[in-house]
Parts: C-alpha cells; sequence; structure tokens
C-alpha cells in the first residue's frame, strides 16, 4: 500500500487531497482493513481526477497522431505519383486528417502547399509542453 501512495503522489502533484495522504508507518501492526480500504479509495478518487485533468491532453495527441499519419500518408501517395491526394485516397488506408488539411468545394483534396508554408515542428507542439 506505501508503494501505491508513494507512486501516486509523485504523478498527481497538483491534487492537495493525494498530496496529504500519508503512507502507513511499517512498524508495529498493521493497519486496520477499513483503514486501508478507506486510503485506497482516496488514492483511486485521486487518480479519477488526475484521469479528468489528461483528457484534453490525450484529445490533442490523438488528433495529432491522426493528421501525423494522414499527412505521411498523403507525402507517400505523393512520391509514388499522385499529383492529387484526396479523402478517398486516404479512406482507403483508414486515415483522415482534419478539414484544415483540405481545400475545394468540397474539402476533399489534400492541400499540400499548406503543408509547404508550415513549420510542422511548431504545428504539432503540444500546448501542455
Amino acid at each position: 500500500m506505501n508503494e501505491v501512495i508513494r507512486e501516486t503522489k509523485e504523478l498527481v502533484t497538483d491534487d492537495p487531497y493525494v498530496q496529504r495522504l500519508q503512507e502507513f508507518i511499517p512498524a508495529g501492526d498493521n493497519p486496520q482493513h477499513r483503514d486501508a480500504v478507506v486510503v485506497m479509495r482516496q488514492v483511486r478518487q485521486g487518480l479519477d481526477r488526475f484521469r479528468q485533468q489528461l483528457k484534453p491532453l490525450v484529445e490533442q495527441l490523438n488528433s495529432h497522431l491522426r493528421n501525423a499519419k494522414g499527412i505521411e500518408m498523403a507525402l507517400q501517395l505523393y512520391l509514388a505519383g499522385h499529383t492529387s491526394v484526396t479523402d478517398e485516397d486516404l479512406d482507403v488506408y483508414d486515415l483522415k486528417v482534419s478539414k484544415e488539411w483540405m481545400y475545394g468545394i468540397p474539402q476533399t483534396n489534400f492541400y499540400f502547399d499548406k503543408l509547404d508554408s508550415l513549420n510542422i515542428a511548431a504545428y504539432f507542439k503540444v500546448a501542455n509542453e
């Protein structure tokens, strides 16, 4: 239990409730079952709050990953001789990019000019870095 408490406190540094948890003193009697259950519930609740804090970051990273895979495939198709890459071309590989990477009416063609003018490292920078 002490290891779980210690690692949770290291991971969830911004949660005051988790930071207040104290490890059990290993010398002497073991903690009562009810005390252990209460502390483990507090740990779980702290980890649940931490997961909620991470949700926006996870969504942003998933969006970046989808776009990166789609951009990579568009570039591979372009290098293979496709001068115009469409949504349908990416669908063949079960890939998508956000609409900002597409142009036309409707927006179905990959926007290579945007890629040429973009600082790709800055585009894929994560907000919480």
